[in-house]
């Protein structure tokens, strides 16, 4: 290495475009409900919660004809992972273990499988990508 060459000033390392490492961690809370649960017209919703008065607090109904708790509870993690820019650190705060150990311990094994025979895998399925495209880790 020829020494004319080396510079005396330190090098940089620039985060990943458009991340801001300053940014606090937003948590937010879902929840999905049901009525008639199990019948035929069985109608589904969830809510993301941040703060009181939160811009980010949102109620949604599920279109469609899979209609559950479970549905209402994917769609409102779908809802709080697509509110948030991709950079912000994100916690989701869910009560269901379904939606929880779906989004993590049981993951690989239905993408493995194919997503074949997983119950609500469609929705899964979004969750799971909207999470991944994310340059910040999110947590459960």
């Amino acid at each position: 290495m020829d020494p004319n060459c080396l510079s005396a000033l330190p090098a940089l390392c620039l985060p990943p475009n458009g991340c801001n490492p300053t940014c606090p961690k937003i948590t937010i809370y879902t929840d999905g409900a049901c009525l008639n649960n199990g019948k035929r017209n069985a109608t589904c919703g969830g809510g993301t919660w941040v703060s009181q008065g939160s811009h980010l607090n949102s109620a949604i109904r599920v279109p469609g004809p899979t209609q559950s708790n479970q549905i209402g509870e994917i769609a409102a993690v779908i809802q709080a992972v697509a509110s948030i820019p991709l950079s912000q650190p994100l916690e989701i705060v869910s009560d269901l273990k379904y939606v929880i150990e779906g989004l993590t311990s049981n993951l690989q094994n239905w993408e493995d499988q194919g997503w074949i025979g997983i119950k609500n895998g469609p929705f899964f399925q979004r969750a799971a990508y909207l999470l991944r495209r994310r340059t910040a880790v999110t947590t459960f």
